[in-house]
């Protein structure tokens, strides 16, 4: 995934910001034929529809892939190219003025043509002479009303709760992570788990298991064996809390783990106590993971980004101030929350980022821009492989076998093995 994306998929770039687009149709079929067929070949598929390329060619960040077909940048490409020339080459020699103004604003020449269709509306080479950064802005405006346009054909609810919560902070760094070490690398069938997740492609576990052990029915979309209280909450409490411990001990701040009898009869029982040196006082680290399809949070998640995870911060604070420590002083808590697609919560990103730069000079690392964006790959690639540990586990249990991913999920990741049928 990574060679496609920053290397088959930019391959042609050069081409695309000198050379007029409709003199580019044929390459540009070619080469975004190879994407998408690379691309269904990743997720062990034989066929993918247009929805789901759609979402797998948006930016990282709103919820894709990264996998920009050639086809859409080639006009803002060419547009941003000219409109630098035509304010860098003038300035230098000034008899082209006269030339380069007859042949951008002549609507017949080839480049007048290509500004005309792929310029906004009433707008002109001109207005955009000397922007930089042009083609990454008239980009983002496609790739908005590509996002737009997928929100609005979403076949349910639940789908746009989905896409929003994609574009949540970090939602998708586990696709940027560099797999150098174990701790931030998935295996083929994690990872194609976590790409069909993604998209929101079904798990078809129903053809194999009806109804899980405490007698709900199983979906497709694998929502209940995510959400189950035997499933996904209490394995990502565990994974999570190690990898908190991992971050403090970097940054090399007193914590202690899962205290007992911390706040007696209170049902407050924090993940992780840390000493804060700022202040003096203990800080309780409470790990929660939130669904944007809950039934207290949908079909709000629908409508914004990260109602899941800042709903549920909200409850656990409000949990906390509940409850006094002996001589009057109010328990301090953090909720680290994030959702099942990978987006944070408000008050466990600020979080991250506030202890990486505190601790950044203390801890001798000069640069704690680098040192924040690894953690929260690690994070995230933590979440992915927890996800699918959940699935599989749920699973095996249901289906009396064992309980490895890659031994459970058969070479295409979602049929569950014949060996225990």
């Amino acid at each position: 995934m990574l060679l496609l994306r920053h290397c088959h998929i930019p391959r042609l770039d050069h081409l695309a910001r000198s050379v007029e687009p409709t003199l580019l149709s044929e390459a540009m079929s070619i080469q975004d034929f190879q994407s998408r067929k690379t691309f269904v070949h990743l997720l062990g598929e034989t066929f993918v529809d247009d929805q789901v390329w759609k979402q797998a060619c948006l930016p990282i960040r709103m919820g894709g892939f990264g996998l920009t077909p050639l086809s859409s940048i080639s006009g803002p490409a060419f547009v941003a190219s000219w409109s630098h020339t035509i304010s860098e080459l003038p300035s230098r020699f000034p008899h082209l003025k006269v030339i380069m103004d007859k042949f951008t604003c002549d609507a017949s020449s080839p480049v007048g043509h290509a500004f005309r269709a792929y310029l906004p509306t009433n707008k002109k080479i001109s207005d955009y002479k000397g922007i930089k950064k042009l083609q990454h802005q008239l980009s983002i405006s496609n790739f908005k009303e590509d996002f737009q346009h997928l929100v609005d054909a979403a076949p349910t609810a639940r789908d746009e709760a989905r896409f929003r919560s994609l574009q949540g902070k970090s939602a998708g760094a586990w696709l940027h992570a560099l797999p150098t070490s174990y701790s931030i690398a998935l295996n083929p069938c994690e990872f194609c788990l976590a790409c069909r997740l993604r998209l929101g492609l079904p798990i078809t576990i129903s053809k194999w298991v009806e109804s899980c052990n405490c007698n709900a029915s199983l979906d497709d979309s694998g929502y209940h064996l995510l959400t189950c209280k035997t499933g996904g909450g209490p394995i990502w409490s565990h994974e999570s809390i190690a990898v908190w411990l991992e971050y403090l001990r970097s940054l090399r701040i007193h914590h202690c783990r899962e205290p007992r009898n911390r706040y007696t009869n209170s049902g407050c029982r924090p993940d992780i106590i840390m000493f804060n040196a700022e202040s003096g006082a203990n800080i309780n680290l409470d790990i929660s993971l939130a669904h944007p399809w809950s039934s207290d949070v949908f079909p709000s998640s629908a409508e914004a980004t990260g109602v899941a995870a800042n709903r549920r911060e909200t409850r656990k604070m409000a949990k906390y101030e509940q409850h006094n420590l002996p001589g009057g002083s109010v328990v301090k808590v953090v909720p680290l929350v994030m959702e099942h697609f990978g987006s944070w919560g408000e008050e466990a990103r600020k979080f991250l980022q506030k202890l990486a730069a505190f601790s950044s000079d203390e801890a001798g690392r000069p640069n704690a821009v680098e040192f924040l964006d690894f953690w929260r790959k690690r994070f995230s690639v933590q979440l992915q492989k927890c996800n699918v540990k959940v699935i599989a586990k749920k699973l095996s249990m249901l289906c009396g076998g064992s309980e490895r991913p890659d031994s459970l999920l058969a070479p295409n990741f979602f049929l569950v093995s014949l060996s225990y049928i």
